[in-house]
């Protein structure tokens, strides 16, 4: 008995079209949608994890705030990043309100790399920022920061590295010495200097490289191009730590007039805390710019 088939029809090409427009056509709306989705996602993530740095900031003042010991400089924020679970960073200054006894604004960049700024009189006080309105100051810490942490994971310095061969490690490899911008220079004294100044980074640690606790900038007359001379023999002008500027108090006067007189800065490496940091400086001889 002979056996017959039918044959059984595919799909056309014109088929095959439609139901790829319509493919196409759903993922371009599916895509967008679920990548904003995704990208709001992210920012609830960062925002949760600034709420919880607000969280810990608030209490790591407090409690300096309980014992006496509320300066200008603030609370360690290794310790406060620690209190708070977290993993980002911070980005510039946190800044405390002594009338309200309030953290006033910090800004926090999370473990996924959003940042996110608070302000505590702002309309919506958590708001997704862009990192790059950090200072250049700020900026060139940050910059010296991740090139120590760069160097120390890949074995290129050890936990005991000198200050002077990170100097050279941040002139060779980074972008060299910043030069300090004549803003700064607000006393009427440096009218009378006429050498340029740059900013040196000085880490600060009493446990070695990988426990440092803050970095400063010293302002010397030294660019980091000569060897024998790339930490400026320590002689300071200004310093820069945690957001704000300390310049000499000190002057000196000659037949020509008065002018500012470097302060030497060798004992800064005697500093154990971020909360000396204030102190000490003014000891030094140095007074906070307003």
């Amino acid at each position: 008995m002979k056996q017959t088939f039918k044959n059984k029809k595919g799909f056309t090409l014109v088929e095959l079209v439609v139901v790829l427009v319509i493919i196409g056509i759903l993922a371009a709306v599916a895509i967008p949608s679920f990548t904003a989705y995704l990208q709001r996602q992210k920012e609830s993530d960062a925002k949760s994890e600034c709420k919880l740095v607000v969280a810990a900031s608030q209490s790591a003042y407090m409690e300096l705030y309980s014992k006496n010991r509320l300066t200008s400089v603030g609370a360690d924020k290794k310790q406060i990043l620690s209190m708070a679970g977290v993993n980002g960073t911070f980005k510039g200054s946190i800044f405390f309100d002594d009338s309200e006894m309030k953290i006033q604004t910090l800004t926090y960049k999370a473990e996924n790399g959003l940042c996110v700024k608070y302000d505590k009189d702002a309309g919506v006080k958590y708001v997704i920022s862009n990192e790059n309105a950090l200072t250049p100051l700020d900026q060139y810490v940050d910059e010296y920061e991740k090139l120590v942490e760069q160097l120390y994971k890949e074995g290129k310095i050890n936990n005991w590295a000198g200050r002077e061969s990170l100097m050279k490690y941040m002139h060779e490899h980074g972008n060299g010495y910043m030069p300090v911008d004549s803003s700064f220079l607000t006393s009427k004294y440096f009218d009378q200097l006429e050498d340029q100044l740059y900013w040196q980074p000085y880490y600060l640690s009493s446990k070695g490289v990988s426990n440092s606790f803050g970095t400063l900038l010293i302002a010397t007359k030294s660019d980091g191009s000569n060897p024998s001379d790339m930490h400026g023999q320590w002689k300071a002008y200004l310093i820069y730590y945690d957001g704000k500027i300390y310049e000499t108090g000190k002057t000196t006067t000659d037949k020509t007039g008065t002018h500012p007189a470097y302060i030497v800065v060798s004992s800064l490496t005697n500093i154990k805390s971020p909360d000396e940091v204030h102190d000490f400086l003014l000891k030094l001889g140095f007074r906070e710019q307003k």
